[in-house]
């Protein structure tokens, strides 16, 4: 699921908003490209969504009460990189 496509799908806006509400931090579009991430309340780690998820797989991990940090991917940055 790209970015877009998450952005305009009414049911992952909501399930997203409450997510944020419980765990904080905020949902993006990777640069460049278009894939869907998380990065969390502190600004410390970063998460790519899974890739090829549909809609209905997001959903259910965005209500299904458990973090983000345990079921996507950790985004590695690199120190040396000037983002």
């Amino acid at each position: 699921m790209t970015f877009f496509e998450f952005e305009d799908d009414v049911k992952l806006q909501k399930a997203s908003e409450n997510y944020v509400k419980a765990y904080g931090g905020e949902f993006y579009c990777e640069e460049p490209g278009v894939a869907l991430c998380y990065e969390s309340k502190d600004r410390k780690e970063s998460y790519y969504s899974p890739h090829e998820a549909t809609s209905q797989q997001i959903y259910e991990m965005l209500t299904n009460g458990k973090p983000i940090s345990e079921q996507w991917s950790p985004i590695e940055y690199d120190p040396e990189c000037d983002y």
